[in-house]
Order: structure tokens, then sequence, then C-alpha cells
């Protein structure tokens, strides 16, 4: 009986081998391999530990993206209008506060924000009629004890108020978005220009979009891509027009208008120098040229003017409204140019 047991365990190894190897590359081996080879598990896609808990997650859905830290993706079978709706009511109830909702066809852009983080939900319809949700989230930094506002800084906002009839009611502690400083730097920049130095803005009717974000209907089309055609954008994809824009960006946008020209090539040696940053080694490369340019301003500095004196630009933050507001102050280098002090004076006293 023993000598049968080994017979049999015998047998059945070399039918294993004959299965496995002489026969691998028929259609019955590969059946066989198939049926005994492990199953491989599915791999699952889980919130990163450190995505933080006061974020809402639709309510229904598929998790299909995590970058740590950064975004998460879901897909899901709800309609485009349901999960805007949700996120509308669940970002307008504490700790967050909604500032910014801009809907479309086919997508929504929803912006909020708490004491902790700034949100920027993105809802689109995709080409499988599914809804897709993306949540990307970064880190504010932690509210300083208020500060008042000194009165130049406090001049500046009134006196750009005052020239853009701005709403009373903006909420000018909120970041700036990228879609705003372009509107405001155009309209500020053609009020107190002579033609020559004037963008020409953009016609919805005739000029083709350059940014698939940004279509003729937009509200902004005329500037975005007035901006665009004029050479003063970076001629990408998309615009993303209802993000938040950078201090670095906004320096970049704002200081070929100071010159008439976009500045020469810089190095990180030459910023490094001329303005001592700490964190100079963190702005990016195409920035340079501007933010060495605008040390040469002297007095009329767009950074100084806007965030007083710092030994920390953090180019990669967000300016708030008022800050964005107070680099429109003024026009020109630091021997010639205009502030809308100046534009509205002249107003006044023109007869």
């Amino acid at each position: 009986m023993h000598l049968l047991r080994l017979t049999i365990i015998g047998i059945c190894g070399l039918l294993t081998a004959w299965l496995l190897g002489g026969c691998q590359n028929s259609e019955l081996g590969t059946v066989v391999q198939k049926a005994i080879a492990p199953a491989l598990p599915t791999p699952v896609v889980v919130l990163p530990l450190g995505f933080p808990r006061e974020i809402p997650q639709p309510p229904t859905g598929k998790l299909t993206t995590v970058q740590q830290e950064k975004f998460v993706t879901w897909r899901s079978s709800q309609s485009l209008a349901e999960i805007t709706n949700f996120y509308q009511q669940q970002l307008q109830k504490p700790p967050w506060q909604l500032w910014h909702s801009h809907k479309g066809d086919h997508q929504t852009t929803i912006i909020a924000k708490s004491e902790r983080w700034l949100l920027l939900v993105g809802i689109a319809t995709t080409s499988a009629q599914q809804t897709e949700v993306t949540l990307t989230y970064s880190p504010l930094p932690p509210t300083p004890s208020p500060v008042p506002e000194t009165d130049l800084l406090a001049k500046y906002v009134n006196d750009l108020k005052q020239l853009l009839s701005l709403d009373s009611t903006l909420d000018l502690s909120a970041p700036v978005l990228r879609r705003e400083y372009v509107r405001w730097l155009v309209q500020v920049n053609n009020r107190l220009n002579p033609p020559s130095r004037q963008v020409r803005l953009a016609n919805p009717k005739t000029d083709q979009g350059t940014f698939a974000d940004v279509p003729p209907t937009d509200p902004d089309f005329p500037a975005i891509q007035g901006l665009a055609n004029a050479g003063f954008l970076a001629r990408t994809e998309n615009f993303r027009p209802d993000q938040p824009l950078t201090r670095e960006e906004m320096i970049h946008l704002k200081v070929p208008f100071d010159l008439g020209q976009f500045p020469p090539p810089a190095s990180l040696a030459e910023v490094q120098n001329q303005w001592q940053f700490q964190d100079s080694e963190q702005i990016s490369s195409y920035a340079l040229r501007s933010i060495a340019a605008d040390a040469k301003l002297g007095e009329n500095s767009n950074i100084r003017r806007s965030f007083g004196f710092i030994t920390l630009l953090q180019p990669q933050s967000h300016p708030r409204r008022r800050e964005a507001l107070a680099s429109l102050w003024y026009f020109g280098t630091e021997k010639e140019g205009i502030s809308v002090e100046q534009f509205l004076r002249a107003q006044n006293n023109a007869p």
C-alpha cells in the first residue's frame, strides 16, 4: 500500500511537469497554468492617511486616484447637478466657508476654505456618462493675530475700490483668483495708460480661444484672451481661471506692464543678491526675471507695496485680494510712472 501511494505521487509529479513544461505553449498548458496559478489580489485604492476628516467625500462613488497630500478622485453614477448641490450645501456648513462657485454645462468648480484647509472641488461629466469628482486640498498657514491694516495699504485699496467700483461686500482677505487679477490688471492698465500702452480686449464673437477652460462665453474672456493675444500669458492647455493666484505669478504678470516689455533673464544668484530672501530657492525659474526686475523699481517695487518689508517671499503662497490690489496702485519704473491716486486727482480736477 505504501509503495502504491509513492507510485501515484510520482505519476502526478510527472504529469504536472509535462503539463507545465512540455505543453507550456499549447492551449491545454495555458488552461492548466491559469487554473493552478495563485490569484493576484485586485489593488484597492484607499484614502491617504493624512486626508483631512473635515473634507466631505462624495455621497456615492468609487475612489479611483490618490496623490498623497495633493488630490483624490472619485467616479460616481450620480449626476453633475446632484453632486454639485451636495458640495454647495456641505461647504456652507462649519468649519467651511464657500467663497467661489462656477457652474458650466459639463463641469463645476467650487472653492472653499476652513481655518486649516483650502479646498478646490472639480466636478465633471465623463465620456462614459459618469461624474468625476476631484478634491484638491492644501494646508493654510495658521491664522495670525489680527493686525491693524497700515494706513498706506488701506489707501492703496481704497483708491482701487474707487477706480474699479468694486462691490463693498467683496472679501478682501480672501485669496485673489487668477481671473480676478487678470481682469483688474487689464482694467487698471487701460484706465491709467495712453492708448499705446493699453491691452486690446479680445472679441468673443471673432477671436478664437486659447484656453480650453476660458471659452468665449466666459465673462472674463475679453481680458484673459486679450493678454494671451498680446503674448503676456503662456499658451498652455488650461488657464485655471478659478484657482488662486500665487505671489510669484502676480509679480510675473505685473512687472512687464511696469517696464513696457518683458524683463531680461535673471539667475537665482542675482535674485538672492538683490532681495536676500531666505526662500529664494523656492522661486520658479520662469519668475526669476520679473522678481529680479521688481527689485530695480526701488520704492515702486510691487513686492514692497503689496507685502511690506519681508525676508520670506513665500512664492507659492496666495496673495490676498487687498495685496493684489496694492500691486496695481502704481504702473511704471522708479523714475517715471503713474499712480491711481494721481489719476483720480486729475479726474476730479477735470473741468
